[in-house]
């Protein structure tokens, strides 16, 4: 029973502690002051009844979760009698039991007399930072309520390059300009950070002297939580430690200066990636694609993934933005600078922008504010290359109206054909766009073949541009474990099939 008790907890990224009995769990009870206890009702020392009369009698309000065979009404009672929330009969399914810790945890945290209005909104803020967006709930709750809130005005500088640092700063509001100082000792404007960001994560993780200074643009509110609390929080092995690792090795290749991009001095070829069916390897293919350009043309190639409402760019390529364009949407000033601190450096040479970092941002992306972010940034990329979710929305369609190459993926197989004619009729009739720019690749995701290239091209009466072979599990593999096969396997079919599209794509730049 420990064991399943122990692998749901793990299942949903709660901490746990564990007492083989009675009185070792009164102790940890006292000393670790648990948001909720899971009882067993036999113990080899003292009942659980009785450890729940002495929480209670201690003071602890937190819900208790009374496991047990018994299930006659009268030990029902008298377990509730005694002080338990809730009483669960053996056996209980793992799902079942995760849902109910689930539940009893939210009531517990949105009624506990522990969190008061600070820590309340000190947590409202931790939830929308990037990086802890996959925190437990209990996790996240004991940062907010170890966390510090701090005022401070415009100039103050919080963290100094060359000095130590023993705080993650999270802004609640205002600004903060990022700076390294240049051999010459002049300073170099790196970043501009604004609300839900945060800074000091290298040196926090580290140990080190902080590697670039920090300084308040205006009067500004902050969050700051400890070194050995964050530390604390991180567990090794977890996806949290692995994302603040992300962002850290992101912000020293900018600081050692593995990205500085001057702009390509004209206007980026904007490169759409569509299909009308999920599941066809386009994300994977704008991935390799942008990494075969990077290398004749390192920091002048942006991917930008408008599948929504779900990003998976950024974690196909094991990066961690930490903003999207979505949290700029009611941005008035400095948007060029928050956008450009948006972008997520990959070691290749590209930058990758998400559009959102949660699906319920994508409500905010809307052709406005995709057109004033393309002002911005197209004339500083050579390349654009734009992933798209399925849906033709029209955000969709004004990117694919203003693209000079749009990449069509799809599965050979005849359910995706009705689909492909209606996207030819859109692309050609509707958007105006001329059978040169309109490039479909044929895509084997498995081994088995509905249909060939050649039966794709007399079905839709259009040429096929690319063909790429069935590479078995090596595509999927290299998913799993954040590889992009241009720079891992450059003979795979996909890395081969990114080589011809830069060729392709680099014809149409030249003409």
């Amino acid at each position: 029973m420990m064991a399943l008790l122990r692998e749901v907890c793990q299942m949903q990224n709660y901490e746990a502690s564990e007492a083989t009995n009675g009185r070792t769990a009164l102790q940890l009870a006292a000393a670790e002051r648990p948001d909720l206890v899971l009882l067993d009702w036999e113990l080899p020392d003292i009942s659980g009844i009785e450890v729940c009369q002495e929480l209670r009698r201690a003071g602890l309000s937190v819900p208790i979760l009374m496991l047990t065979g018994r299930s006659d009404d009268r030990d029902v009672v008298s377990g509730l009698d005694h002080g338990a929330d809730e009483y669960m009969t053996k056996p209980i399914r793992p799902s079942v039991l995760a849902a109910r810790l689930a539940a009893n945890l939210r009531r517990a945290f949105a009624t506990s007399e522990k969190v008061d209005a600070g820590i309340s909104s000190r947590l409202a803020l931790l939830q929308g930072v990037s990086v802890f967006l996959h925190h437990s709930p209990a996790a996240l709750r004991r940062l907010a309520m170890q966390s510090v809130s701090v005022d401070v005005k415009a100039g103050a500088q919080l963290v100094t390059q060359g000095e130590p640092n023993h705080f993650l700063f999270i802004i609640r509001t205002g600004s903060f300009q990022v700076t390294v100082t240049t051999s010459q000792g002049k300073p170099l404007p790196i970043a501009l950070l604004a609300e839900s960001d945060f800074f000091g994560a290298a040196s926090v993780l580290s140990g080190q002297p902080a590697a670039a200074s920090a300084v308040a643009r205006e009067d500004s509110t902050l969050v700051k939580i400890s070194r050995d609390n964050l530390l604390a929080a991180l567990a090794a092995d977890s996806r949290a430690r692995t994302e603040f690792e992300l962002v850290v090795g992101q912000r020293k290749a900018i600081l050692e200066g593995a990205y500085i991009r001057t702009g390509s001095g004209g206007t980026a070829q904007i490169v759409c990636f569509y299909s009308p069916k999920g599941g066809v390897g386009k994300t994977t293919l704008a991935l390799n694609l942008a990494v075969t350009l990077a290398r004749n043309h390192p920091g002048e190639v942006l991917l930008v993934d408008f599948s929504l409402p779900y990003n998976h760019a950024a974690l196909l390529a094991q990066l961690a933005p930490t903003s999207s364009l979505a949290r700029l949407a009611e941005v008035d000033s400095d948007f060029d600078q928050r956008l450009e601190s948006a972008l997520a450096y990959h070691r290749a040479g590209f930058l990758v922008l998400s559009s959102a970092l949660a699906p319920e941002e994508s409500d905010l992306i809307i052709p406005a504010l995709v057109n004033r972010a393309l002002a911005v940034l197209q004339p500083q990329f050579r390349f654009v290359i734009v992933d798209l979710g399925i849906v033709l929305s029209e955000v969709a369609l004004s990117l694919l109206e203003q693209s000079q190459a749009v990449i069509v993926v799809a599965s050979p197989e005849l359910l995706i054909v009705k689909d492909l004619r209606s996207l030819y009729v859109i692309l050609r009739d509707v958007l105006k766009l001329g059978e040169e720019r309109i490039h479909l690749l044929i895509n084997h995701r498995s081994q088995t073949v509905t249909v060939g290239a050649r039966e794709m091209e007399k079905l839709l009466g259009v040429s096929v541009a690319l063909e790429i072979r069935h590479d078995g599990k090596r595509p999927d593999e290299a998913a799993l474990h954040g590889e992009i096969l241009a720079l891992s396997s450059t003979r795979s079919p996909i890395a081969r099939a990114a080589s011809h599209l830069a060729r392709l794509i680099g014809r149409n730049q030249a003409g």
